[in-house]
This record gives structure tokens, C-alpha cells and sequence, in this order.
């Protein structure tokens, strides 16, 4: 009887570990990470997926790619051939801590690599604060925008910055509780020339 008890927990618990939806999350931010240390600035434009969307000319500010990666949507500017800038953007429920989570998975799988490769200086924002804007809305009543920023990392190097930030999203409040509302958090990576 205990073994038949056994044999079934040992089923359930491999299939809990190799079930694609256990491991999503992950797989989300190892493809973003696997993209961020493949195209990077200075690369080739090779490097950038062929699924995405190619538009503008190779003018001043070069063409643009638009594409998504693991949930992120990603616009990378190229010129003569190499990548000048990424941009990633993703938002999350500001309701829980999935958008921390994921910047520090990303952050602990690229940074020391990004470090290496740039020889560059790691630049710490610490709880980037909040900021609240005020604003009329009906008849003298006003709504209170307030930003929450988290953290912030950014690498300095001789040609390039890289960044990676969180915000934790951005919340109204109004004098008439029937317009308050809160926007997602988010994940903000970026990579641009240093000039």
C-alpha cells in the first residue's frame, strides 16, 4: 500500500517539474536573457531575430526592429549593419512582485558577463523614489498621480550604457473615488550609446 502511495506522489511531482506551465516564468526571462547577451550594441544586426518587424531607413537614426520575447516587447535601432540601441519593455500586475522578480532574474543572469564584456562601471540606483503630480479633473476636484520607482542598475562604459530598471507602477487617486485606478508595474531594459 505505501509503495502504490509512493509510486503515485513520485508520478505527480514529475509531472508538476516537467510541466511546461511550472516552468513559464522562467523560460520567459531566460529567452529575454539569452536575447539580451546576443544583441548587443555594436553587433551585428544579424543577431536580431528575422521574425521582427523592419521599418524606417539607415538615415540618421538607422532602422527599426520591433518584435516581442518572452512577453517583452523589444525595439532595437540599427545602422550600417550593427545594432546602435535595444530597447525591452514589460509590464507586470502591480498587484504582486512578479516585475522584482523578474529584473533580478534577469540582472543576476547577465550582469557579470555585461561587466566583462563592456569593461565597464556598475552604477547603483537605489529605490529611485516616487513622485506624485497633481492634476484637476471636474469642478475644482483634483486626481493625485503618484509613480512608484524601484530599483536601478546601470553599466557605464566607454561606448555604451546599459540599464535595467523596475517601476512598480502608477497609482490614482482621486478626490471622487470613482476615478481611482493603478497602471502596471514594469521591467525597462536598455542599452544605447554613451554619447
Amino acid at each position: 500500500m505505501t509503495c502504490k502511495t509512493f509510486t503515485i506522489i513520485l508520478v505527480i511531482l514529475g509531472m508538476m517539474l516537467f510541466s511546461p506551465t511550472f516552468h513559464s516564468a522562467a523560460f520567459a526571462y531566460e529567452k529575454i536573457t539569452d536575447f539580451i547577451l546576443k544583441a548587443y550594441p555594436g553587433g551585428p544586426a544579424t543577431l536580431i531575430p528575422d521574425d521582427f518587424l523592419k521599418s524606417g531607413s539607415d538615415d540618421d537614426f538607422g532602422y527599426a526592429h520591433e518584435g516581442y520575447i518572452g512577453g517583452f516587447k523589444i525595439i532595437c535601432r540599427t545602422k550600417d549593419g550593427r545594432i546602435k540601441s535595444v530597447h525591452a519593455q514589460k509590464q507586470f500586475n502591480a498587484g504582486d512582485l512578479s516585475a522584482e522578480h523578474t529584473y533580478f532574474n534577469i540582472l543576476g543572469s547577465v550582469l557579470n558577463k555585461l561587466l566583462k564584456r563592456y569593461n565597464g562601471t556598475l552604477i547603483n540606483e537605489k529605490s529611485r523614489g516616487e513622485s506624485t503630480d497633481k492634476v484637476p479633473y471636474d469642478y475644482g476636484d483634483y486626481c493625485y498621480y503618484t509613480a512608484l520607482k524601484g530599483e536601478g542598475k546601470t553599466i557605464n562604459s566607454k561606448d555604451f550604457k546599459l540599464g535595467f530598471w523596475y517601476d512598480l507602477g502608477i497609482w490614482k487617486r482621486c478626490d471622487n473615488d470613482g476615478y481611482n485606478s493603478s497602471s502596471p508595474a514594469k521591467v525597462i531594459i536598455e542599452f544605447r550609446p554613451s554619447n
